[in-house]
Protein backbone atom coordinates (compact mmCIF):
# COMPACT_ATOMS: atom_id res chain seq x y z
CA UNK A 1 0.00 0.00 0.00
CA UNK A 2 1.10 3.35 -0.78
CA UNK A 3 1.39 6.04 1.86
CA UNK A 4 -0.11 8.61 -0.39
CA UNK A 5 -3.34 6.79 -0.89
CA UNK A 6 -3.86 6.05 2.71
CA UNK A 7 -5.91 8.40 4.83
CA UNK A 8 -4.37 9.33 8.04
CA UNK A 9 -6.45 9.54 11.14
CA UNK A 10 -5.52 13.22 11.59
CA UNK A 11 -6.76 14.12 8.11
CA UNK A 12 -9.97 12.26 8.81
CA UNK A 13 -10.47 14.32 11.98
CA UNK A 14 -9.88 17.65 10.21
CA UNK A 15 -12.39 16.97 7.43
CA UNK A 16 -15.49 16.83 9.66
CA UNK A 17 -14.33 19.89 11.63
CA UNK A 18 -13.80 21.92 8.45
CA UNK A 19 -17.08 20.64 7.10
CA UNK A 20 -18.78 21.62 10.38
CA UNK A 21 -17.21 25.10 10.35
CA UNK A 22 -18.21 25.51 6.72
CA UNK A 23 -21.72 24.29 7.50
CA UNK A 24 -21.96 26.64 10.50
CA UNK A 25 -20.79 29.62 8.41
CA UNK A 26 -23.26 28.71 5.70
CA UNK A 27 -26.08 28.46 8.25
CA UNK A 28 -25.12 31.85 9.76
CA UNK A 29 -25.03 33.41 6.32
CA UNK A 30 -28.45 31.93 5.50
CA UNK A 31 -29.89 33.24 8.76
CA UNK A 32 -28.39 36.70 8.15
CA UNK A 33 -29.79 36.67 4.61
CA UNK A 34 -33.24 35.65 5.87
CA UNK A 35 -33.16 38.43 8.48
CA UNK A 36 -32.14 40.94 5.78
CA UNK A 37 -34.99 39.75 3.56
CA UNK A 38 -37.44 40.11 6.47
CA UNK A 39 -36.22 43.69 7.09
CA UNK A 40 -36.58 44.51 3.39
CA UNK A 41 -40.11 43.03 3.29
CA UNK A 42 -41.09 45.00 6.41
CA UNK A 43 -39.62 48.21 4.94
CA UNK A 44 -41.42 47.56 1.64
CA UNK A 45 -44.72 47.02 3.49
CA UNK A 46 -44.16 50.24 5.46
CA UNK A 47 -43.49 52.14 2.24
CA UNK A 48 -46.63 50.67 0.64
CA UNK A 49 -48.69 51.78 3.63
CA UNK A 50 -47.15 55.24 3.48
CA UNK A 51 -47.84 55.50 -0.26
CA UNK A 52 -51.48 54.48 0.21
CA UNK A 53 -51.91 57.08 2.98
CA UNK A 54 -50.33 59.76 0.81
CA UNK A 55 -52.53 58.79 -2.16
CA UNK A 56 -55.62 59.09 0.05
CA UNK A 57 -54.43 62.50 1.29
CA UNK A 58 -53.75 63.58 -2.30
CA UNK A 59 -57.25 62.54 -3.37
CA UNK A 60 -58.74 64.47 -0.42
CA UNK A 61 -56.70 67.58 -1.25
CA UNK A 62 -57.66 67.37 -4.93
CA UNK A 63 -61.32 67.24 -3.95
CA UNK A 64 -60.91 70.24 -1.64
CA UNK A 65 -58.98 72.07 -4.36
CA UNK A 66 -61.76 71.43 -6.85
CA UNK A 67 -64.34 72.74 -4.37
CA UNK A 68 -62.32 75.91 -3.80
CA UNK A 69 -61.84 76.32 -7.55
CA UNK A 70 -65.63 76.06 -8.11
CA UNK A 71 -66.26 78.64 -5.38
CA UNK A 72 -63.75 81.06 -6.92
CA UNK A 73 -65.30 80.58 -10.35
CA UNK A 74 -68.75 81.30 -8.89
CA UNK A 75 -67.46 84.38 -7.05
CA UNK A 76 -65.76 85.57 -10.23
CA UNK A 77 -68.99 85.15 -12.18
CA UNK A 78 -70.98 87.03 -9.53
CA UNK A 79 -68.48 89.90 -9.45
CA UNK A 80 -68.53 90.17 -13.24
CA UNK A 81 -72.36 90.26 -13.19
CA UNK A 82 -72.31 92.86 -10.41
CA UNK A 83 -69.77 94.98 -12.28
CA UNK A 84 -71.90 94.82 -15.44
CA UNK A 85 -74.99 95.82 -13.46
CA UNK A 86 -73.20 98.73 -11.80
CA UNK A 87 -71.74 99.83 -15.14
CA UNK A 88 -75.21 99.76 -16.68
CA UNK A 89 -76.60 101.83 -13.83
CA UNK A 90 -73.73 104.31 -14.12
CA UNK A 91 -74.30 104.60 -17.87
CA UNK A 92 -78.02 105.15 -17.26
CA UNK A 93 -77.23 107.76 -14.60
CA UNK A 94 -74.75 109.46 -16.91
CA UNK A 95 -77.32 109.52 -19.71
CA UNK A 96 -79.96 111.01 -17.42
CA UNK A 97 -77.52 113.66 -16.17
CA UNK A 98 -76.56 114.56 -19.75
CA UNK A 99 -80.20 114.64 -20.79
CA UNK A 100 -81.14 116.80 -17.81
CA UNK A 101 -78.24 119.12 -18.49
CA UNK A 102 -79.19 119.38 -22.14
CA UNK A 103 -82.83 120.08 -21.23
CA UNK A 104 -81.67 122.71 -18.75
CA UNK A 105 -79.49 124.34 -21.40
CA UNK A 106 -82.38 124.28 -23.87
CA UNK A 107 -84.70 125.79 -21.25
CA UNK A 108 -82.14 128.41 -20.43
CA UNK A 109 -81.71 129.18 -24.13
CA UNK A 110 -85.47 129.68 -24.53
CA UNK A 111 -85.59 131.91 -21.49
CA UNK A 112 -82.46 133.79 -22.59
CA UNK A 113 -84.38 135.13 -25.54
CA UNK A 114 -86.67 136.99 -23.14
CA UNK A 115 -84.17 137.92 -20.38
CA UNK A 116 -80.58 138.72 -21.11
CA UNK A 117 -79.78 140.62 -17.96
CA UNK A 118 -81.08 138.29 -15.23
CA UNK A 119 -78.23 136.21 -13.64
CA UNK A 120 -78.56 132.53 -12.70
CA UNK A 121 -79.14 132.14 -8.97
CA UNK A 122 -78.28 128.99 -7.05
CA UNK A 123 -80.67 129.83 -4.23
CA UNK A 124 -82.62 132.90 -3.27
CA UNK A 125 -82.29 134.32 0.22
CA UNK A 126 -85.27 135.90 1.96
CA UNK A 127 -85.10 139.67 1.78
CA UNK A 128 -85.97 140.22 5.40
CA UNK A 129 -85.52 137.92 8.36
CA UNK A 130 -89.29 137.62 9.01
CA UNK A 131 -90.22 136.00 5.68
CA UNK A 132 -89.68 132.25 5.92
CA UNK A 133 -91.53 131.27 2.75
CA UNK A 134 -89.51 129.34 0.19
CA UNK A 135 -88.09 131.38 -2.69
CA UNK A 136 -90.11 131.57 -5.87
CA UNK A 137 -88.34 129.89 -8.78
CA UNK A 138 -87.54 132.13 -11.71
CA UNK A 139 -86.72 129.24 -14.04
CA UNK A 140 -83.01 130.00 -13.89
CA UNK A 141 -81.99 128.75 -10.45
CA UNK A 142 -80.58 125.23 -10.08
CA UNK A 143 -83.31 124.08 -7.69
CA UNK A 144 -86.06 124.80 -10.21
CA UNK A 145 -84.04 123.24 -13.03
CA UNK A 146 -83.48 120.08 -11.04
CA UNK A 147 -87.12 120.03 -9.90
CA UNK A 148 -88.21 120.02 -13.54
CA UNK A 149 -85.79 117.24 -14.49
CA UNK A 150 -87.31 113.78 -15.08
CA UNK A 151 -86.55 111.25 -12.39
CA UNK A 152 -85.00 107.86 -13.11
CA UNK A 153 -87.28 104.94 -12.24
CA UNK A 154 -86.33 103.06 -9.09
CA UNK A 155 -85.63 99.34 -9.41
Amino acid sequence: MNDDTMDTPAADAEAPAAEFASSQAMENAALAGAAAIQRLVAECNGLRTRVSLQEAELARLRGANEGVRRRFALLHQRYVELAKKILGQLEQFDGLIRETGQEALNEMGRQENGRHEEPMVLSQQAQDGNDVSPPKPNGRDMASIMAQAPRAPHR
